[in-house]
């Protein structure tokens, strides 16, 4: 899991703590155990007014960018594209297995395959298994 979903999971635990201890505020209002200018009314209106829609701001932003890459998840991918490409540039070899390939950058065959594209390569249109090379070493030619 990465930090970004800790987070967003704490902010999420955090919503609903405080969801239910305003429920409880509005009945001790209703019940009349609490003024509306009392301590404990300023700080409900401050969170539902401030807090809340701060971490929803806080808790999307964090959902964006890791999902563009800025975050934890492209740090991560990083590594594995250098890798990929390295593994791809080899002359000993002509196309790589997706199966290598992903064994090898430790990620599911759908996940290398976003990799491989966002490194410049492209699938092999040859019978057999799914294999793969850089664009820069086999270029996609009109017959």
């Amino acid at each position: 899991m990465t930090t970004c979903a800790w987070v967003i999971s704490a902010l999420y635990v955090s919503g609903v703590a405080l969801h239910w201890h305003s429920i409880a505020l509005i009945e001790a209002h209703e019940r009349g155990a609490i003024n509306e200018h009392s301590r404990f009314w300023r700080i409900y209106r401050v969170v539902t007014t401030a807090i809340w829609p701060l971490m929803g701001v806080v808790s999307i932003w964090l959902q964006v960018r890791d999902w563009t890459g800025g975050g934890a998840r492209g740090g991560v991918h990083r590594p594995r594209q250098a890798m990929l490409r390295e593994l791809l540039s080899d002359d000993r070899f002509e196309w790589r297995s997706l199966r290598t390939l992903a064994r090898a950058t430790g990620t599911e065959p759908e996940e290398c395959r976003r990799l491989l594209i966002e490194i410049g390569a492209r699938g092999s249109t040859g019978e057999g298994e799914e294999s793969w090379g850089l664009l820069s070493r086999h270029p996609i030619t009109e017959r």
